[in-house]
């Protein structure tokens, strides 16, 4: 890489953060000690350059660098890669999308490109970065877009099990789900469970996961119901009581967002894949062995695989964003 396309990429960077200190109200004074070390650190590399290219009569002047020459710099370049990184950190804390915009997002992706009922996308970890660093250094909404440019939805399995649900997603979903645990005893009960089942997910004991996480899902529901008293004679979730479940479920939606009806949302999604976990295996081929009465009465023995592990993961993380987050 040559060095005016450094010089510029580093520029670039020194601008984009000189941004968000003047345009952003910082959260903390360690926030600003970190803005204000990074532009420092990328500044100083700016000066070294400028006074190597001096030496070596390198003209900077009138340097810039296109989408392209700046990713190749980053890739290439050790320290820069190391300055963006931290940036993209920085850009993540400061760019803040509301709660009903992220909805609208997950939405519109899902319905674009087919991907509800049999999956949903992921609800507390879904990162969406400014359209400006997306072109450069991608988000999930580019993910997601990239996939489908070369991939039908029939290959959508691979978009979450290779692409979406990372180690390192899986790992923040938990770290998300322990937050919510200290303001909610109902997840501060059951977290020990759900640890243990993502720590087999991560370690490939699939058949551990979806063993643990189905009841889970049931209780975490029985506690919302019982928390806005519905139903109060509401004992479990037989495959009978799903859709009185289900009523439920919407109407404590409704009035958490006070509009009746509720508009369009991915509360939808999530509530099929739901209805689909009680229906009979054999009704639903894509189902995988993804039915909760088979799993649990031992009618079936072909459930224990990634794909439905990851989607009981992601059917929790939706109810525990929309109905436990505060």
């Amino acid at each position: 890489m040559n060095i005016p396309s450094i010089y510029a990429t580093l520029k670039c960077l020194e601008i984009r953060l000189k941004d968000i200190k003047e345009n952003t109200e910082p959260k903390s004074t360690q926030d600003t000690k970190k803005i204000d070390t990074l532009i420092n650190s990328v500044t100083g590399e700016i000066r070294e350059i400028e006074y190597q290219a001096l030496k070596d009569k390198i003209k900077l002047e009138n340097c810039h660098v296109n989408v392209k020459d700046f990713r190749q710099c980053i890739k290439e370049v050790d320290y820069v890669n190391n300055f963006f990184k931290e940036y993209i950190k920085i850009r993540k804390k400061f760019f803040l999308v509301s709660s009903s915009d992220i909805i609208d997002y997950i939405y519109k992706l899902e319905k674009r490109y087919d991907i509800e009922p049999e999956w949903i996308l992921p609800t507390s970890t879904l990162v969406i970065l400014p359209e400006e660093s997306r072109a450069i250094s991608g988000d999930d909404i580019q993910t997601i877009e990239d996939f489908f440019q070369s991939n039908t939805s029939d290959h959508k399995d691979d978009l979450f099990i290779n692409k979406l649900m990372t180690i390192d997603r899986i790992h923040e979903t938990l770290e998300r789900w322990q937050k919510e645990s200290v303001s909610n005893i109902n997840i501060q009960n059951r977290y020990p469970i759900l640890k243990e089942a993502l720590y087999a997910h991560l370690e490939g004991n699939f058949f551990l996961s979806v063993s643990t996480l189905v009841p889970q899902v049931e209780g975490i529901i029985r506690d919302i119901i019982k928390d806005h008293d519905m139903n109060a004679t509401f004992r479990g979730i037989s495959d009978t009581e799903i859709v009185k479940a289900i009523e439920s479920l919407e109407e404590i939606w409704r009035r958490k967002l006070n509009i009746n009806p509720p508009r369009p949302t991915p509360l939808k999604s999530m509530l099929k894949m739901l209805n689909n976990l009680y229906k009979d295996d054999r009704e639903i081929s894509s189902n995988d062995g993804l039915d909760r009465k088979g799993i649990c009465h031992g009618g079936i023995t072909n459930f224990g695989t990634a794909k439905n592990s990851l989607k009981l993961i992601l059917i929790l993380d939706r109810i525990i964003c929309f109905y436990v987050h505060k």
